[in-house]
């Protein structure tokens, strides 16, 4: 996929928190590759993780591309865990996307969610 300054959002993941597990809680890894043809601190990009509730997104956390050690011209994996808050309802959903904050080009791909319960 392509991002741009006309098209900033990637293709999501969403997800009922009732279809990702029946426990309290999870881990979750969310993570993409990027691939920047530009300086990323020119061209930065965020990855978000969020829960919503009603339209309200709660437990909001992000990993933003210019703090990150990436290399030009190359496909670079970003991730993030992310343990999942205690729902307040089974029916709020998780979202994960790729936010593009800069003005040019930037490629992703594999934009991936992967959970992990506890076993007991």
């Amino acid at each position: 996929m392509v991002l741009d300054s006309n098209f900033c959002f990637s293709t999501g993941i969403a997800a009922k928190y009732k279809d990702i597990t029946d426990k309290d809680h999870v881990w979750i890894r969310a993570s993409v590759y990027i691939y920047p043809v530009i300086d990323i601190k020119e061209n930065p990009s965020t990855l978000v993780v969020t829960f919503q509730h009603k339209g309200a997104n709660y437990k909001y956390r992000t990993v933003n591309t210019e703090y990150l050690n990436l290399k030009l011209n190359e496909w670079n994996k970003i991730s993030m865990d992310y343990m999942t808050p205690f729902p307040r309802s089974k029916n709020d959903n998780l979202n994960v996307y790729l936010w593009h904050r800069g003005k040019n080009e930037v490629f992703i791909d594999d934009l991936k969610v992967e959970v992990f319960e506890r076993k007991f």
